[in-house]
């Protein structure tokens, strides 16, 4: 997800509050391969934001599902 300044979603209304996390997600943590492929596409991203070309992920969230290696661009807002 990319969210510029302008953008009218957050991260609360992707996540919701801390409260409503389910507890196994503290217990069990990420899988690291995981976060190494999604930190890989942020930065990219990051590179683009950088360069000044338009970002890819703008109002839009990646859905990474790593046990059969697709991805799929889900629209936000």
């Amino acid at each position: 997800v990319t969210l510029l300044p302008d953008s009218a979603v957050g991260l609360d209304s992707i996540y919701g509050s801390r409260r409503a996390r389910d507890p196994a997600e503290s217990a069990l943590g990420v899988l690291g391969s995981a976060a190494a492929v999604i930190g890989s596409m942020e930065a990219m991203e990051a590179t683009r934001l950088l360069c000044g070309r338009a970002p890819a992920y703008a109002d839009r969230m990646l859905y990474f599902d790593g046990e059969t290696g697709t991805t799929e661009l889900v629209p936000l807002g």
